[in-house]
């Protein structure tokens, strides 16, 4: 059984995180939290004083007490970390915003179209007068080829205009935007010209943080002026720096679809790799007087400036943190345990920012840890590799990678819906490959300024990452490389969690119990599996996916998709794809809207080139594309009833008088908005149902 009195920090963690997620899912607040928080503390003072003698039998008292602070703090800790319970926050704001003052509190990132950074309220000016405000806005300033965006951190900027709310996820499966806002205390975006804001002054709210954005930006340019191609470059300054916005498409995909993306994020492994070398480089200190701690300063300093240069990304802040625990555990002759280590740093980062917690790349981040500590010492164990040192490297590589990808494999499923099927030839190849470009990329930025080194170094840090995009690449194209469509429900994630935790206890300990709730489990998941399989045959479902200014339907018979679409942009297909993983299309079909079709599943026929007529079993669904004259209406109306009515183009603006579908009007993205308004209160008015892609986003409506 588990030592839990050597895990201190592994109960108190659970009941700060259930306090975190009881707080922001049921919006709980405290009056008067601090206080609350302050009496615990006394109570528990004053009984364990009071009680110093008979403490071990009333043991189960501490642990209450100590819970229940613990659950309260992280109550707390969300109440005064949700900006938007400041009553001066810019969502409470109901008079029009003139300007409003704001400080940049991020480095500006370069997008293909736009520059974008982040923003600090201060004040804003209404029709009245200035007024005091907080809260944090996402600036997006369009590229402008006659001027260039004069902002950096800490410039004070005075800003013309209304931030806007950030508009949710309109489609099912797509990436929640508005909640990573959220999660950030981020809640509006404003879309700006270079001449919609002016600087008026500079105050860098964090100096730590502008010294690190200054480097930052002086490595990223001495990548870009040493290392010659641009994709190398980029490459470049995301495996060291963790900047991204130099990567292309194509590279990122490349690294997803072999599971490397780790390599791109800078992460423990950076980090290890980083300590290691700070261990060789200043490892003479320890010997000398007072040199553990000195070393251990050294160390922990460095550690936490290169966290502040890569963004303090929560994969960066877990394996800084977990370091620096080790550091000076060593200098102070403790040795640490490392789940206590883990629960520690978790335990301290969740105080300081709560809404880590629903961090994709926290959750990744610490289970790809606990994954490695807890199953690589048997895995590694199974064969003994130690007599050949090579052998035993890329043993130890494989070994990494299985318990890594056992421990986060039902995460990827749960958010990315995929999973890469060489995993394990990805990580064996490109490891070492990337571990000397990690070494050479810190090599060439300590010797940058040095004449002739910097150029030669460059040049090896180039080719080393060209060789890493080559074997990424190679694997990329193996067939069967890449498994995706795989959706899963929450209640089904938390099966395979269990499946995965019983079957590591049977192989423990050897239980029959385990062996007993894993095949449960199992049977659960395969049963629940068959289910969907059935579902998704028999299903036959109109989909309107919301495109931008323009129309996209579809419809779902079985595993089959019909679609009619305007144009197939590169942004339409990848939410047409995660409509097909979430529904389990394993074939589609694109049309134009001017094709008749004769299928036995559905027909569709034209009538007087304005108007199509759908069958779909027995349903009835009629597409107008084009204005209709009063006789046509009429002329129309003598056809049998139809479910719905999907409009196009503006081809209605004033409900005909007899008209009336059973089911709904369906309004899509090719109508004006003022259009889509008019016909909601016309269709208010008569009782008539309507629904539409402005305002809902995609709709999905079953039609069985």
């Amino acid at each position: 059984m588990f030592n839990w009195s050597a895990l201190a920090f592994v109960r108190p963690l659970f009941f700060l995180i259930l306090g975190i997620v009881c707080s922001t899912h049921y919006q709980w607040r405290f009056a008067n939290g601090f206080w609350l928080l302050l009496a615990l503390a006394i109570v528990y003072a004053t009984l364990f004083t009071a009680l110093h003698r008979q403490r071990y039998r009333f043991a189960w008292l501490w642990g209450l007490l100590g819970f229940a602070f613990c659950f309260a703090a992280g109550v707390y800790r969300v109440e005064t970390n949700t900006a938007i319970y400041h009553p001066a926050h810019l969502v409470h704001q109901k008079n029009s915003i003139d300007y409003y003052r704001a400080t940049v509190v991020s480095a500006v990132q370069t997008h293909p179209k736009t520059y974008s950074f982040e923003v600090s309220l201060t004040a804003l000016r209404t029709d009245s007068a200035w007024l005091k405000a907080t809260g944090k806005v996402q600036i997006y300033v369009r590229k402008d080829a006659s001027q260039s965006v004069q902002a950096q951190y800490g410039d004070v900027l005075i800003i013309q205009g209304e931030p806007q709310p950030v508009q949710g996820k309109s489609n099912p499966n797509d990436f929640d935007f508005a909640r990573w806002l959220r999660c950030q205390n981020i809640y509006h975006q404003h879309y700006l010209r270079p001449t919609d804001f002016k600087k008026i002054d500079f105050q860098p709210p964090n100096r730590v943080m502008r010294w690190a954005i200054a480097t930052r930006t002086y490595c990223n340019q001495a990548f870009q002026q040493f290392v010659l191609t641009s994709q190398e470059a980029g490459l470049a300054s995301a495996l060291i720096l963790g900047v991204k916005e130099g990567l292309d498409d194509e590279i990122v995909q490349a690294y997803s679809n072999t599971g490397t993306m780790h390599v791109l994020a800078v992460s423990g492994m950076h980090v290890g790799l980083i300590f290691y070398v700070l261990k060789l480089l200043l490892g003479w200190l320890k010997p000398l007087k007072g040199g553990k701690v000195y070393f251990a300063g050294f160390v922990v300093t460095f550690l936490w400036f290169y966290a502040f240069v890569t963004g303090l990304s929560a994969s960066v802040l877990r394996a800084v943190l977990m370091f620096s625990i080790v550091a000076i555990g060593q200098a102070f002759s403790r040795r640490t345990q490392i789940y206590n280590t883990l629960a520690l740093s978790a335990f301290a980062l969740l105080l300081y920012d709560p809404w880590l917690v629903y961090s994709v790349g926290f959750q990744l981040s610490y289970v790809a840890v606990l994954g490695i500590v807890y199953f690589y010492p048997p895995i590694y164990q199974l064969w003994d590799s130690t007599r050949w040192r090579v052998v035993d490297y890329f043993w130890q590589i494989i070994c990494v990678s299985i318990a890594a990808t056992l421990a986060t494999f039902p995460l990827g499923i749960y958010y990315f819906h995929q999973f890469p099927n060489y995993f394990l030839l990805s990580n064996v190849v490109v490891l070492p490959v990337s571990t000397v470009a990690l070494y050479l990329g810190l090599a060439f930025l300590a010797l940058a300024e040095v004449p002739w080194l910097n150029t030669y170094l460059g040049l090896a840090l180039q080719y080393s990452l060209w060789l890493m995009n080559q074997l990424i690449f190679g694997i990329e194209q193996l067939p069967g490389a890449m498994t995706d469509g795989l959706c899963i429900q929450p209640w089904e994630f938390w099966v395979i969690v269990g499946t995965i935790l019983s079957f590591s206890m049977l192989w423990a300990r050897r239980e029959m119990v385990y062996l007993k709730i894993t095949i449960a489990l199992a049977c659960l998941l395969t049963v629940s599996q068959i289910n969907n399989i059935i579902q998704t045959q028999q299903q036959v479902r109109l989909l309107l996916l919301d495109a931008p200014k323009s129309s996209a339907m579809g419809l779902v018979i079985g595993r089959k998709a019909f679609l009619w679409s305007d144009s197939l942009s590169p942004a339409l297909q990848k939410r047409l794809n995660q409509q097909y993983d979430r529904l389990g299309i394993q074939q589609d079909s694109i049309y134009t809207w001017d094709e008749e079709i004769s299928h036995p599943a559905l027909q569709l026929k034209k009538w007087q080139e304005k108007v199509l007529l759908l069958y779909i079993g027995s349903k009835r669904l009629l597409v107008v594309q084009q204005r209709l004259r009063p006789e046509e209406w009429d002329a129309l109306m003598q056809h049998q009833p139809w479910d719905y009515w999907l409009i196009r183009e503006n081809a209605l603006n004033k409900l005909p008088e007899k008209f009336k579908p059973t089911k709904a009007i369906l309004l899509d993205n090719s109508n004006n908005p003022f259009i889509i308004n008019s016909l909601t209160e016309q269709c208010a008015k008569r009782n008539i149902a309507i629904r539409s892609n402005w305002k809902e986003g995609t709709l999905d409506i079953p039609l069985k």
